[in-house]
């Protein structure tokens, strides 16, 4: 009897338990190694969370990294200069990084401008004309950016008879376009339709202007530019230069 009830206790001991519902729970093993197991499979499960944010990697050093291009930042350049000899390629650390705070890469953007156009006559005339206008920007990288626009100012706007439509077309270039304060460069063409009975003018413009960026897709534009007008004729009293300053909302997609 003895040597049965030892078996019945050694079997009790060897063998999962039984549940209340029928099924068997496993009886867990205490011993040190089982312990290093499972530390060991849930570390390899998890793993460590991986900073957020692509790394940027650089065959070369630009002097227009940190400024036209985002990579090391100007202070930094001579240290990845080193590390790209010999054709070799680096992985910029995060905080030689510039902060980003948009991305405006093969975007979209329609703006709404007001402001004034100041202009005259070779006879000392002066105007200060206010005009409203519309345009569009492509931006094939973040850095650069084409725009056309239509304007049409005058008194005209007001009821007077003086009024000019003008036509534009600029190549953009912008710097620390992935900062929220970005100033910019153009040049382009215009071409000035002033009436019916008066021969369009057609000038190369040139200016400078600063982008803020309110919300991701919102921001505002201030921009001087001026513009010389080229196929005046010597009938033509209109003063060679003329010069804008206009402010505007810009929604980028």
């Amino acid at each position: 009897m003895r040597t049965l009830l030892m078996s019945l206790a050694l079997f009790g001991l060897c063998t999962p338990a039984i549940a209340a519902d029928g099924e068997s729970t496993a009886v867990a093993d205490r011993s040190p190694n089982a312990k290093k197991k499972g530390k060991k499979a849930k570390n390899g499960t998890k793993g460590k969370k991986g900073k957020k944010g692509k790394k940027v990697r650089i065959d070369e050093v630009s002097p227009v990294h940190g400024v036209l291009l985002y990579g090391p930042k100007l202070g930094t350049h001579d240290k990845y200069e080193k590390r790209t000899k010999g054709k070799k390629s680096a992985v910029v650390k995060k905080k030689d990084l510039p902060v980003r705070e948009v991305s405006r890469g093969e975007s979209f953007a329609v703006g709404l401008t007001a402001g004034t156009m100041m202009h005259g006559t070779t006879e000392d005339e002066r105007f200060s004309d206010l005009g409203l206008g519309i345009k569009g920007r492509y931006r094939p990288v973040e850095f650069a950016g084409i725009e056309l626009g239509v304007a049409r100012h005058g008194s005209s706007l007001l009821g007077g008879e003086r009024g000019q439509t003008l036509f534009s077309a600029s190549g953009e270039v912008f710097a620390f376009p992935w900062s929220k304060l970005s100033p910019y460069a153009l040049v382009g063409v215009t071409l000035n339709q002033r009436g019916p009975d008066t021969a369009a003018l057609t000038g190369a413009h040139g200016g400078v202007g600063i982008e803020y960026t309110v919300q991701n897709n919102i921001a505002l534009d201030l921009e001087g530019r001026m513009t010389g007008w080229l196929n005046r004729d010597e009938a033509d009293t209109t003063s060679p230069l003329a010069t804008s300053i206009t402010a505007g909302v810009v929604f980028h997609f």
